[in-house]
């Protein structure tokens, strides 16, 4: 089945909406559902008008991919035959977190059944342990890195736009500055063309999601658009969009809790961080093997029998989404104006208290 790309919308207005109703329903009828002094005042239509389509954001002609790679890890006291590693990745699992340790026993069978390989931690060195193959989709490293080059892997993805740290402060428009700043840190230390490129192909943010669904949603869209364009503006020239990995871990918050209680709220995050687009996902809870069967499933749930992964940007064209995700960029673009005014990511150090006087100010 081909991916289903929403990008079309219907040309009608609100006023065309209104006369087709009016000549449709009558006038009497339709007054009586819609009264005319109320339409006006709706807060959000279902429905753009014709100053929505004339003022639409150059941005908004990116979009999110709502496929993603489900994560789990190898527990320290597990071990795991070769057949028993392509049963995990045949149950739901594209991507396997190892640690350094767990590096020699399981990569080389790991590359051959698993989408991406991830790594929490690691010592200058140890990619010479990291086996040749063309069937892995990637390694992601937990930390910058920049000698990692293996021929023949398809995409190491070395640098890190880590904010995960930030989420407790529950603000949404704060980690979207921080990653922001991150990512102009890094853009002054390269210079146009190839090292621009290779930069982005290397890059990926991590962060954390919160039970909050609909701001996380728009954070994680807002992350992933803004990455998008500032990118290209840099680029200057028109090419194809990059889109930047944006890998989430769920489930903070949640450790008290029964698993019944957590499969409901986790069900929620994880359909959030679908919508949203994020490409990597993993559930940061202590687990049994009763219990991370069900976290696997709730991935398997949205994917083979919900779909979202055959759907880009499931969310676009949705009028509400688009509308605060319009909002919450323009607010992050100049909180992050003023911040790299005064002096950047130095100056700021991640200093909630600076960042509420910005947005005061």
């Amino acid at each position: 089945m081909e991916n289903y790309h929403f990008s079309e919308f219907s040309s009608m207005t609100k006023e065309d909406w209104i006369n087709t109703s009016l000549a449709t329903l009558g006038e009497e009828t339709f007054t009586a559902l819609y009264h005319p002094q109320l339409i006006p005042h709706l807060g959000v239509f279902s429905y753009y008008d014709k100053s929505d389509i004339a003022s639409e954001p150059s941005w908004f002609t990116n979009r999110v991919s709502a496929d993603w790679c489900y994560h789990e890890r190898i527990r320290d006291d597990e071990s795991m035959s070769p057949l028993e590693l392509e049963a995990l990745a045949q149950s739901g699992v594209q991507g396997l977190i190892l640690t350094e340790e767990q590096l020699l026993k399981y990569s080389a069978q790991s590359t051959k059944v698993f989408k991406k390989l991830s790594f929490d931690s690691f010592k200058v060195g140890f990619e010479k342990n990291l086996p040749d193959s063309k069937k892995c989709g990637g390694f992601v490293f937990g930390g910058k890195y920049s000698e990692i080059q293996k021929e023949g892997t398809s995409l190491v993805y070395d640098l890190e736009i880590d904010v995960s740290g930030y989420g407790a402060k529950q603000d949404p428009v704060f980690e979207v500055v921080m990653v922001l700043l991150y990512l102009d840190e890094m853009l002054t230390s390269v210079s146009e063309g190839e090292a621009l490129d290779e930069l982005c192909s290397r890059l990926f943010v991590r962060m954390q999601l919160s039970v909050h669904f609909l701001s996380e949603v728009v954070k994680l869209r807002s992350v992933s658009l803004l990455l998008q364009s500032v990118i290209s503006l840099v680029r200057e020239e028109r090419q194809p969009s990059i889109n930047i990995p944006i890998y989430v871990a769920i489930g903070s918050g949640l450790e008290a809790m029964a698993l019944d209680q957590q499969l409901i709220r986790l069900t929620s995050v994880f359909l959030s961080a679908v919508l949203g687009g994020a490409s990597d996902i993993e559930v940061v809870l202590e687990s049994n093997n009763k219990s991370i069967s069900r976290y696997r499933d709730i991935s398997n749930l949205l994917r083979e029998e919900a779909m979202l992964s055959m759907v880009v940007d499931p969310l676009s064209g949705s009028y509400f989404i688009e509308k605060i995700t319009h909002e919450m960029m323009r607010k992050s673009w100049l909180f992050f104006q003023r911040i790299k005014d005064k002096g950047g990511l130095v100056w700021l150090q991640g200093d909630y208290d600076r960042f509420i006087q910005i947005t005061q100010s």
